[in-house]
């Protein structure tokens, strides 16, 4: 009994200090906020679709309720429960940000030499 008790009153501070910390946001599901992802399946205006984020697949939701091609980079904005809620990096249409790499051109290229 006096064990016991002992026991009890040495861990109850750490047991306060852990209750008063704010959770990590980094454990679990939370870990996913923030990070990009590739749309494997269109994410429709009002439902959801198939998004890879690292090498875990997740059904995902746009955040803004419009429609995200496959093939899109997204970004996790939230996790809400088995989905995550998604935002595109760029929205579909709109030009690419000017420090956006261009893939290279396609075609022959021209023959270098010195004749």
């Amino acid at each position: 009994m006096v064990a016991s008790t002992a026991m009890f009153a040495a861990l109850r501070p750490i047991a306060r200090r852990l209750n008063q910390s704010d959770q990590d946001e980094g454990i679990g599901a939370r870990r996913l906020v923030g990070a990009r992802a590739l749309v494997l399946e269109d994410i429709p205006e009002d439902d959801s679709g198939l998004v890879r984020v690292d090498r875990e697949q997740w059904r995902a939701e746009s955040m803004d309720q419009t429609r995200i091609p496959a093939g899109a980079t997204v970004t996790v904005a939230e996790v809400r429960g088995t989905r995550v809620v998604v935002t595109a990096e760029h929205p579909v249409g709109s030009p690419r940000p000017p420090n956006h790499p261009r893939p290279p051109p396609s075609g022959p290229r021209p023959q270098g030499g010195l004749g």
